[in-house]
């Protein structure tokens, strides 16, 4: 393949430079749907994370999803943002994503979440589009015990009935 026979078809970006937009992106087989996550969002300046730089940004991290659009030419945001339902801005949320086959739910992964009384214990949310918006299903699934990192890595079945994670 000749590299220059690749041209992008668009261009997506975040809200701001240290949300780490496109952490995780999710695209459906047939490329109309993509799912993409930024990860970030620090509220403090002390560094959770070996190696990794840390910034004050006080926004929440977030999923949004998009669907190709062919008359422009470019991919349009479907539905509202996915916020993290975590009060923390540095769980990871959307570290690892799965997205359906029919591209109307969406599970995502929080593995540095706090819950149930455990610290790092990870969370699992799936989403379902209801032709409006995002309506999340469930309490979702948590890690059990401290420092479990639920959905550190993950997998899924295309309509999203078995998940795997760890």
């Amino acid at each position: 393949i000749n590299t220059y026979d690749w041209l992008p078809l668009t261009q997506l970006t975040g809200t701001s430079p240290y949300q780490f937009f496109g952490s995780k992106i999710e695209m459906s087989s047939d490329g109309n749907c993509v799912a993409i996550s930024s990860t970030r969002g620090y509220s403090s300046s002390t560094p959770r994370y070996a190696g990794w730089t840390v910034y004050d940004d006080t926004s929440k991290p977030y999923v949004n999803v998009y669907d190709w659009d062919s008359s422009s030419g470019s991919y349009l945001k479907r539905g509202s943002t996915i916020y993290s339902s975590s009060s923390d801005n540095d769980t990871l949320f959307g570290l690892q994503t799965a997205l359906s086959d029919d591209k109307n739910s969406i599970c995502i992964f929080t593995p540095y979440n706090h819950n149930n009384g455990f610290i790092d214990n990870g969370l699992l949310e799936l989403y379902t589009y209801t032709g409006n918006d995002w309506v999340k299903l469930g309490i979702g699934a948590s890690g059990y015990g401290s420092s479990n990192y639920l959905g550190f890595n993950a997998s899924a079945t295309g309509d999203l009935t078995k998940i795997v994670c760890s």
